[in-house]
Protein backbone atom coordinates (compact mmCIF):
# COMPACT_ATOMS: atom_id res chain seq x y z
CA UNK A 1 0.00 0.00 0.00
CA UNK A 2 1.36 3.41 -0.92
CA UNK A 3 0.42 6.77 0.52
CA UNK A 4 0.56 10.13 -1.19
CA UNK A 5 2.66 12.61 0.74
CA UNK A 6 2.31 16.31 0.04
CA UNK A 7 5.60 18.11 -0.59
CA UNK A 8 6.99 20.23 2.24
CA UNK A 9 6.73 23.35 0.07
CA UNK A 10 2.95 22.94 0.01
CA UNK A 11 2.78 22.99 3.81
CA UNK A 12 4.97 26.09 3.93
CA UNK A 13 2.75 27.81 1.37
CA UNK A 14 -0.40 27.00 3.36
CA UNK A 15 1.20 28.30 6.56
CA UNK A 16 2.25 31.48 4.79
CA UNK A 17 -1.27 32.09 3.48
CA UNK A 18 -2.72 31.45 6.92
CA UNK A 19 -0.30 33.95 8.43
CA UNK A 20 -1.21 36.58 5.85
CA UNK A 21 -4.92 35.99 6.57
CA UNK A 22 -4.42 36.36 10.33
CA UNK A 23 -2.43 39.58 9.95
CA UNK A 24 -4.64 41.17 7.28
CA UNK A 25 -6.34 44.43 8.24
CA UNK A 26 -9.98 44.00 7.19
CA UNK A 27 -11.18 47.31 8.68
CA UNK A 28 -8.46 49.92 8.28
CA UNK A 29 -11.00 52.73 8.65
CA UNK A 30 -11.64 51.69 12.28
CA UNK A 31 -8.01 51.93 13.41
CA UNK A 32 -8.35 55.55 14.46
CA UNK A 33 -11.12 54.59 16.88
CA UNK A 34 -9.66 51.45 18.45
CA UNK A 35 -5.93 52.20 18.31
CA UNK A 36 -5.89 52.96 22.04
CA UNK A 37 -6.72 49.29 22.70
CA UNK A 38 -3.24 48.35 21.51
CA UNK A 39 -1.81 49.88 24.69
CA UNK A 40 -2.08 48.21 28.13
CA UNK A 41 -3.72 51.25 29.67
CA UNK A 42 -6.58 50.98 27.20
CA UNK A 43 -7.44 47.47 28.41
CA UNK A 44 -7.17 48.58 32.04
CA UNK A 45 -9.66 51.39 31.45
CA UNK A 46 -11.92 48.86 29.75
CA UNK A 47 -11.60 46.56 32.77
CA UNK A 48 -12.42 49.43 35.15
CA UNK A 49 -15.50 50.33 33.09
CA UNK A 50 -16.72 46.73 33.01
CA UNK A 51 -16.17 46.40 36.77
CA UNK A 52 -18.13 49.59 37.40
CA UNK A 53 -21.02 48.31 35.25
CA UNK A 54 -20.99 45.01 37.13
CA UNK A 55 -21.06 46.90 40.41
CA UNK A 56 -24.02 48.97 39.25
CA UNK A 57 -26.17 46.16 37.83
CA UNK A 58 -24.91 42.86 39.31
CA UNK A 59 -22.98 43.11 42.58
CA UNK A 60 -21.51 46.02 44.49
CA UNK A 61 -18.16 44.23 44.79
CA UNK A 62 -17.59 45.36 41.21
CA UNK A 63 -17.01 48.91 42.46
CA UNK A 64 -14.16 47.67 44.66
CA UNK A 65 -12.55 45.98 41.70
CA UNK A 66 -12.98 49.13 39.62
CA UNK A 67 -11.38 51.20 42.39
CA UNK A 68 -8.40 48.82 42.55
CA UNK A 69 -7.93 48.98 38.78
CA UNK A 70 -8.18 52.78 38.74
CA UNK A 71 -5.67 52.98 41.60
CA UNK A 72 -3.37 50.70 39.62
CA UNK A 73 -3.72 53.03 36.62
CA UNK A 74 -3.11 56.12 38.76
CA UNK A 75 0.10 54.77 40.25
CA UNK A 76 1.28 53.52 36.83
CA UNK A 77 0.80 57.02 35.37
CA UNK A 78 1.84 59.28 38.24
CA UNK A 79 5.03 57.43 39.23
CA UNK A 80 6.84 57.75 35.88
CA UNK A 81 5.52 61.30 35.37
CA UNK A 82 6.88 62.47 38.74
CA UNK A 83 10.14 60.58 38.27
CA UNK A 84 10.89 62.23 34.92
CA UNK A 85 10.29 65.71 36.39
CA UNK A 86 13.63 65.47 38.16
CA UNK A 87 15.60 63.90 35.30
CA UNK A 88 17.68 65.67 32.66
CA UNK A 89 20.19 64.13 30.28
CA UNK A 90 22.39 64.83 27.28
CA UNK A 91 23.91 62.55 24.67
CA UNK A 92 27.19 63.21 22.85
CA UNK A 93 29.72 61.52 20.60
CA UNK A 94 33.48 61.78 20.94
CA UNK A 95 33.98 62.79 17.30
CA UNK A 96 32.03 64.81 14.78
CA UNK A 97 32.32 62.43 11.84
CA UNK A 98 32.68 58.70 11.32
CA UNK A 99 31.93 56.09 8.66
CA UNK A 100 29.48 53.22 8.66
CA UNK A 101 30.75 50.45 10.92
CA UNK A 102 33.38 52.62 12.64
CA UNK A 103 33.52 52.57 16.43
CA UNK A 104 32.74 55.90 18.08
CA UNK A 105 32.66 56.58 21.82
CA UNK A 106 29.18 57.58 22.98
CA UNK A 107 28.55 59.36 26.27
CA UNK A 108 25.24 59.71 28.09
CA UNK A 109 25.05 61.97 31.16
CA UNK A 110 21.96 61.65 33.37
CA UNK A 111 21.21 63.99 36.28
CA UNK A 112 18.75 62.85 38.98
CA UNK A 113 17.61 65.75 41.17
CA UNK A 114 15.23 63.64 43.28
CA UNK A 115 16.24 62.24 46.71
CA UNK A 116 15.15 58.78 45.58
CA UNK A 117 16.41 56.53 42.78
CA UNK A 118 14.82 56.30 39.35
CA UNK A 119 14.53 52.94 37.60
CA UNK A 120 13.88 51.65 34.10
CA UNK A 121 15.12 54.54 31.92
CA UNK A 122 15.23 53.95 28.16
CA UNK A 123 16.99 56.04 25.51
CA UNK A 124 14.64 56.76 22.61
CA UNK A 125 16.75 57.90 19.67
CA UNK A 126 17.96 56.65 16.29
CA UNK A 127 19.16 53.12 16.99
CA UNK A 128 21.46 53.17 13.98
CA UNK A 129 23.62 55.75 15.79
CA UNK A 130 23.84 54.21 19.28
CA UNK A 131 23.76 50.44 18.73
CA UNK A 132 26.76 48.14 18.86
CA UNK A 133 26.88 47.38 15.13
CA UNK A 134 25.14 43.99 15.39
CA UNK A 135 21.68 42.94 14.29
CA UNK A 136 20.47 43.55 17.85
CA UNK A 137 18.23 46.61 17.53
CA UNK A 138 17.13 46.81 21.16
CA UNK A 139 17.01 50.22 22.82
CA UNK A 140 19.66 51.37 25.27
CA UNK A 141 18.25 50.80 28.77
CA UNK A 142 19.52 52.03 32.16
CA UNK A 143 18.80 49.94 35.24
CA UNK A 144 18.93 52.57 38.01
CA UNK A 145 19.98 56.19 38.58
CA UNK A 146 21.00 56.93 42.15
CA UNK A 147 19.44 59.89 44.00
CA UNK A 148 20.98 63.36 43.79
CA UNK A 149 23.73 62.29 41.41
CA UNK A 150 25.13 62.91 37.95
CA UNK A 151 25.76 59.55 36.27
CA UNK A 152 27.82 59.12 33.14
CA UNK A 153 27.45 56.11 30.82
CA UNK A 154 30.10 55.46 28.17
CA UNK A 155 29.99 52.79 25.47
CA UNK A 156 31.29 52.18 21.95
CA UNK A 157 28.61 52.41 19.30
CA UNK A 158 28.99 51.44 15.65
CA UNK A 159 26.58 53.31 13.36
CA UNK A 160 25.29 50.95 10.71
CA UNK A 161 23.65 53.44 8.36
CA UNK A 162 24.81 56.71 6.87
CA UNK A 163 23.02 59.89 7.87
CA UNK A 164 22.96 62.95 10.11
CA UNK A 165 22.04 61.95 13.64
CA UNK A 166 19.79 62.48 15.40
CA UNK A 167 17.31 62.33 12.55
CA UNK A 168 14.34 62.61 14.94
CA UNK A 169 13.86 64.19 18.39
CA UNK A 170 15.50 62.13 21.13
CA UNK A 171 13.94 61.34 24.51
CA UNK A 172 14.71 59.62 27.79
CA UNK A 173 11.65 57.68 28.95
CA UNK A 174 10.47 55.32 31.65
CA UNK A 175 7.40 53.16 32.21
CA UNK A 176 8.39 51.93 35.67
CA UNK A 177 6.83 50.32 37.69
CA UNK A 178 4.02 48.69 35.66
CA UNK A 179 4.84 49.66 32.08
CA UNK A 180 1.30 50.74 31.32
CA UNK A 181 2.20 54.38 30.68
CA UNK A 182 5.43 55.97 29.47
CA UNK A 183 6.65 59.40 30.53
CA UNK A 184 9.38 61.13 28.53
CA UNK A 185 11.77 64.05 28.78
CA UNK A 186 13.75 65.60 25.96
CA UNK A 187 17.29 64.31 25.53
CA UNK A 188 19.73 67.14 24.77
CA UNK A 189 22.20 66.47 21.95
CA UNK A 190 24.53 69.50 21.65
CA UNK A 191 26.39 68.22 18.55
CA UNK A 192 25.13 65.99 15.79
CA UNK A 193 26.96 62.98 14.35
CA UNK A 194 27.64 62.74 10.61
CA UNK A 195 27.95 59.13 9.50
CA UNK A 196 29.66 58.86 6.12
CA UNK A 197 28.85 56.05 3.73
CA UNK A 198 31.41 53.29 4.04
CA UNK A 199 34.13 53.69 1.43
CA UNK A 200 37.03 51.48 0.37
CA UNK A 201 40.51 52.94 0.09
CA UNK A 202 41.71 52.26 -3.45
CA UNK A 203 45.44 52.91 -3.48
CA UNK A 204 46.39 52.91 -7.16
CA UNK A 205 44.97 54.83 -10.10
CA UNK A 206 44.38 53.44 -13.59
CA UNK A 207 45.32 55.36 -16.73
CA UNK A 208 41.97 56.97 -17.49
CA UNK A 209 42.60 58.85 -20.70
CA UNK A 210 45.28 60.93 -22.42
CA UNK A 211 48.98 60.90 -21.61
CA UNK A 212 50.98 60.72 -18.40
CA UNK A 213 49.58 64.10 -17.32
CA UNK A 214 46.07 62.63 -16.95
CA UNK A 215 46.31 62.66 -13.18
CA UNK A 216 48.46 65.66 -12.21
CA UNK A 217 47.43 67.81 -15.18
CA UNK A 218 49.50 69.81 -17.67
CA UNK A 219 51.57 72.95 -17.13
CA UNK A 220 49.98 76.25 -18.18
CA UNK A 221 51.48 79.77 -18.29
CA UNK A 222 49.60 80.97 -15.24
CA UNK A 223 51.24 82.11 -12.03
CA UNK A 224 51.85 79.21 -9.68
CA UNK A 225 54.50 77.27 -7.84
CA UNK A 226 55.19 74.39 -10.23
CA UNK A 227 56.73 73.94 -13.67
CA UNK A 228 59.20 76.17 -15.51
CA UNK A 229 60.07 79.79 -14.81
CA UNK A 230 57.92 82.20 -16.85
CA UNK A 231 59.23 85.50 -15.40
CA UNK A 232 60.22 87.43 -12.30
CA UNK A 233 58.42 89.75 -9.90
CA UNK A 234 59.00 91.52 -6.57
CA UNK A 235 58.92 89.42 -3.41
CA UNK A 236 55.58 89.14 -1.58
CA UNK A 237 55.06 87.98 1.99
CA UNK A 238 54.69 84.22 2.06
CA UNK A 239 56.78 83.46 -1.03
CA UNK A 240 59.18 80.54 -0.50
CA UNK A 241 62.81 81.62 -0.20
CA UNK A 242 63.84 78.89 -2.61
CA UNK A 243 62.13 80.87 -5.39
CA UNK A 244 64.26 83.99 -4.78
CA UNK A 245 66.40 85.04 -7.77
CA UNK A 246 69.52 86.06 -5.88
CA UNK A 247 71.36 87.60 -8.82
CA UNK A 248 68.57 90.06 -9.66
CA UNK A 249 67.91 90.65 -5.98
CA UNK A 250 71.52 91.73 -5.51
CA UNK A 251 71.40 93.95 -8.61
CA UNK A 252 68.21 95.72 -7.55
CA UNK A 253 68.90 95.68 -3.81
CA UNK A 254 65.47 94.12 -3.17
CA UNK A 255 64.15 90.59 -3.17
CA UNK A 256 63.07 89.30 -6.58
CA UNK A 257 61.37 85.90 -6.98
CA UNK A 258 60.87 83.64 -9.98
CA UNK A 259 57.33 83.29 -11.28
CA UNK A 260 56.60 79.69 -12.22
CA UNK A 261 53.90 77.83 -14.08
CA UNK A 262 50.87 76.27 -12.46
CA UNK A 263 49.04 73.00 -13.13
CA UNK A 264 45.79 72.86 -15.04
CA UNK A 265 44.08 70.13 -13.03
CA UNK A 266 41.66 67.95 -14.88
CA UNK A 267 38.08 67.55 -13.76
CA UNK A 268 36.24 64.27 -13.45
CA UNK A 269 32.45 64.00 -13.34
CA UNK A 270 31.15 61.27 -11.05
CA UNK A 271 27.47 60.50 -11.52
CA UNK A 272 25.54 58.31 -9.11
CA UNK A 273 22.56 57.39 -11.24
CA UNK A 274 19.25 57.06 -9.42
CA UNK A 275 16.27 55.02 -10.43
CA UNK A 276 13.16 56.45 -12.08
CA UNK A 277 11.21 56.07 -8.83
CA UNK A 278 11.95 56.21 -5.14
CA UNK A 279 13.21 52.90 -3.70
CA UNK A 280 10.31 51.09 -2.06
CA UNK A 281 11.44 47.50 -1.44
CA UNK A 282 14.29 46.43 0.81
CA UNK A 283 16.32 45.19 -2.18
CA UNK A 284 15.93 48.50 -4.03
CA UNK A 285 16.98 50.51 -1.00
CA UNK A 286 19.98 48.25 -0.44
CA UNK A 287 21.02 48.62 -4.08
CA UNK A 288 20.75 52.41 -3.85
CA UNK A 289 22.90 52.40 -0.71
CA UNK A 290 25.56 50.35 -2.50
CA UNK A 291 25.50 52.86 -5.35
CA UNK A 292 26.29 55.62 -2.85
CA UNK A 293 29.00 53.57 -1.06
CA UNK A 294 30.79 52.70 -4.29
CA UNK A 295 30.42 56.28 -5.52
CA UNK A 296 31.95 57.49 -2.25
CA UNK A 297 34.87 55.09 -2.70
CA UNK A 298 35.57 56.41 -6.20
CA UNK A 299 35.21 60.03 -5.06
CA UNK A 300 37.74 59.51 -2.26
CA UNK A 301 40.17 57.87 -4.69
CA UNK A 302 39.91 60.61 -7.32
CA UNK A 303 40.40 63.38 -4.75
CA UNK A 304 43.40 61.61 -3.24
CA UNK A 305 45.00 61.55 -6.70
CA UNK A 306 44.56 65.32 -7.19
CA UNK A 307 41.52 65.30 -9.47
CA UNK A 308 38.96 68.09 -9.28
CA UNK A 309 35.62 66.39 -8.75
CA UNK A 310 32.04 67.12 -9.76
CA UNK A 311 29.67 64.63 -8.09
CA UNK A 312 26.07 64.44 -9.33
CA UNK A 313 23.29 62.56 -7.51
CA UNK A 314 19.58 63.16 -8.14
CA UNK A 315 19.29 66.95 -8.56
CA UNK A 316 22.35 67.66 -6.37
CA UNK A 317 25.63 68.75 -7.93
CA UNK A 318 28.63 68.76 -5.62
CA UNK A 319 32.00 70.28 -6.52
CA UNK A 320 35.20 69.63 -4.61
CA UNK A 321 38.92 70.23 -4.97
CA UNK A 322 41.62 67.81 -3.81
CA UNK A 323 42.34 67.91 -0.11
CA UNK A 324 40.71 67.31 3.25
CA UNK A 325 38.14 70.09 2.86
CA UNK A 326 36.95 68.81 -0.50
CA UNK A 327 36.68 65.24 0.77
CA UNK A 328 34.66 66.31 3.82
CA UNK A 329 32.34 68.37 1.62
CA UNK A 330 31.57 65.44 -0.69
CA UNK A 331 31.22 62.84 2.07
CA UNK A 332 29.06 65.10 4.25
CA UNK A 333 26.62 65.68 1.41
CA UNK A 334 26.49 62.00 0.51
CA UNK A 335 25.88 61.16 4.18
CA UNK A 336 22.99 63.63 4.45
CA UNK A 337 21.42 62.74 1.10
CA UNK A 338 17.91 61.35 1.53
CA UNK A 339 15.47 59.98 -1.02
CA UNK A 340 12.45 62.23 -0.63
CA UNK A 341 9.87 63.99 -2.73
CA UNK A 342 11.86 67.24 -2.87
CA UNK A 343 14.45 65.67 -5.16
CA UNK A 344 13.82 65.63 -8.88
CA UNK A 345 15.30 62.27 -9.71
CA UNK A 346 17.49 62.44 -12.80
CA UNK A 347 16.25 60.11 -15.51
CA UNK A 348 18.56 61.34 -18.27
CA UNK A 349 22.12 60.11 -17.84
CA UNK A 350 22.97 60.10 -21.51
CA UNK A 351 26.64 60.50 -22.09
CA UNK A 352 27.64 63.57 -24.04
CA UNK A 353 30.94 63.96 -25.83
CA UNK A 354 33.11 66.09 -23.58
CA UNK A 355 36.71 66.71 -22.65
CA UNK A 356 35.80 65.82 -19.07
CA UNK A 357 35.98 62.21 -18.05
CA UNK A 358 32.66 60.85 -16.78
CA UNK A 359 32.26 57.89 -14.46
CA UNK A 360 28.65 56.75 -14.00
CA UNK A 361 27.68 54.42 -11.15
CA UNK A 362 24.35 52.85 -12.07
CA UNK A 363 22.30 49.68 -12.11
CA UNK A 364 22.23 47.27 -15.03
CA UNK A 365 18.69 48.37 -15.93
CA UNK A 366 19.75 52.00 -16.10
CA UNK A 367 22.73 51.17 -18.32
CA UNK A 368 20.60 49.13 -20.73
CA UNK A 369 18.13 52.00 -21.05
CA UNK A 370 20.83 54.53 -21.96
CA UNK A 371 23.45 52.42 -23.76
CA UNK A 372 21.70 52.77 -27.09
CA UNK A 373 21.91 56.58 -26.95
CA UNK A 374 25.43 56.81 -25.50
CA UNK A 375 28.28 58.12 -27.59
CA UNK A 376 30.94 55.43 -27.84
CA UNK A 377 33.67 58.02 -28.59
CA UNK A 378 33.18 59.84 -25.27
CA UNK A 379 35.29 59.39 -22.17
CA UNK A 380 32.41 57.93 -20.13
CA UNK A 381 32.96 54.80 -18.06
CA UNK A 382 30.17 52.83 -16.42
CA UNK A 383 30.25 51.00 -13.09
CA UNK A 384 27.36 48.52 -13.04
CA UNK A 385 26.05 47.77 -9.53
CA UNK A 386 23.20 45.28 -9.26
CA UNK A 387 22.16 42.03 -7.60
CA UNK A 388 23.31 39.13 -9.75
CA UNK A 389 26.10 39.11 -12.31
CA UNK A 390 25.38 39.38 -16.02
CA UNK A 391 28.14 37.64 -17.99
CA UNK A 392 26.70 38.98 -21.24
CA UNK A 393 28.18 42.39 -20.32
CA UNK A 394 31.74 41.09 -20.44
CA UNK A 395 32.13 42.01 -24.10
CA UNK A 396 31.52 45.67 -23.22
CA UNK A 397 34.60 45.94 -21.00
CA UNK A 398 36.74 47.50 -23.71
CA UNK A 399 34.05 49.99 -24.60
CA UNK A 400 32.01 51.57 -21.82
CA UNK A 401 31.64 49.17 -18.90
CA UNK A 402 34.47 49.73 -16.48
CA UNK A 403 33.46 47.48 -13.62
CA UNK A 404 30.60 45.15 -12.70
CA UNK A 405 29.71 44.64 -9.02
CA UNK A 406 27.31 41.99 -7.71
CA UNK A 407 25.64 43.20 -4.49
CA UNK A 408 24.63 39.65 -3.53
CA UNK A 409 28.30 38.69 -3.06
CA UNK A 410 31.32 40.16 -1.25
CA UNK A 411 31.06 43.70 -2.64
CA UNK A 412 34.26 45.17 -1.22
CA UNK A 413 36.34 42.25 -2.41
CA UNK A 414 34.85 42.56 -5.90
CA UNK A 415 35.50 46.31 -5.99
CA UNK A 416 39.12 45.84 -4.94
CA UNK A 417 39.71 43.08 -7.52
CA UNK A 418 38.05 45.04 -10.32
CA UNK A 419 40.05 48.16 -9.51
CA UNK A 420 43.31 46.23 -9.45
CA UNK A 421 42.39 44.70 -12.80
CA UNK A 422 41.86 48.20 -14.26
CA UNK A 423 45.21 49.38 -12.92
CA UNK A 424 46.96 46.28 -14.29
CA UNK A 425 45.33 46.63 -17.71
CA UNK A 426 46.29 50.31 -17.99
CA UNK A 427 49.92 49.56 -17.03
CA UNK A 428 50.09 46.74 -19.58
CA UNK A 429 48.79 49.13 -22.25
CA UNK A 430 51.44 51.74 -21.41
CA UNK A 431 54.38 49.31 -21.62
CA UNK A 432 53.24 47.37 -24.71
Amino acid sequence: MSFYRRPASHAVDVASRAGEFMHHDFCPWANRYVYWLKKPIGWLFTAALCSALLGAYVAQQGFAVAAVVLGFIGIGMLWPAIAMRGISANLSWQQRRCSEGDSVETTLEVINRWPWPVWGLVVETDRHAVNDGTDNQESVALACIRPMTKTKFIWDSKPTQRGLYPENPAFLSTGFPFGIWTSRTALAIPKSLVVWPKALDLKDMPQLAGNDRSVIGAWIDRAGYEGDVIGTRPYRDGDPLRFVHWAQSAARDSLIVCERQSIAKRTIVLRIACSKHRPTTVQERETQEWLIRIGASLARTFLSHQWSLVCEIADCELRAEPGKVGLEHIMDRLAKFQWNESHKLRQDHRVKASNKLEVIVATREHWLQTSSTSNGDSLARWVIVDSGRDDSLEFERDRQIWMQIDTSDAVWSQLKDEWERLCHDSCATLFN
